[in-house]
């Protein structure tokens, strides 16, 4: 019986708690690498372990991420979406909401608006985190840009000399 053109009811709670879970690993591991990554830095040497690039690029990736991850809650068996025609409009309704537009064509109802709430309030961090570390790389292009020609941009005169 639950075995519908659908799938099977078992692969959809299944979906819904992996998706779950990989929100979380993704906040947590987030906020480990953006808050805590100045104090895993070597003292003195003034570099931070995490790449800037590669945190902004992960950062960017994990926002979308999320859209998707969020989209599979919207669209499990127990979520209720007033306006969604179909299980695509879910992931429609979580772009919306981590975009934070809001059209209003969709409605969440009952415990559907406190995971509402958590997307909004993550896709929030994820994006003021992202911005950061993106203002965070600025010197290093105003760098590029000042740099004389023929001269490369990552050494400085003051790396040469030891100093």
């Amino acid at each position: 019986m639950g075995a519908g053109l659908r799938g099977p009811m078992w692969s959809r709670y299944v979906a819904t708690g992996l998706a779950g879970f990989h929100v979380v690993e993704l906040f947590q591991a987030t906020m480990n690498i953006h808050l805590f990554d100045a104090l895993r830095s070597e003292p003195g040497k003034g570099h931070r372990v995490a790449s800037l690039v590669r945190v902004v690029t992960l950062s960017v990736w994990n926002f979308f991420e999320l859209i998707i991850c969020f989209g599979i809650l919207y669209a499990s068996p127990w979520a209720c979406l007033t306006g969604a025609s179909s299980r695509w409009d879910a992931f429609y309704f979580s772009a919306i909401t981590q975009f934070t537009i809001g059209y209003g064509d969709i409605v969440p109802i009952g415990w559907t608006r406190a995971v509402v709430m958590v997307q909004t309030g993550i896709g929030f961090l994820f994006a003021l985190f992202a911005l950061s570390r993106m203002i965070s790389l600025l010197p290093k292009v105003d760098a590029i840009f000042k740099a004389p020609p023929g001269e490369d941009a990552a050494k400085s005169p003051k790396d040469e000399s030891g100093r």
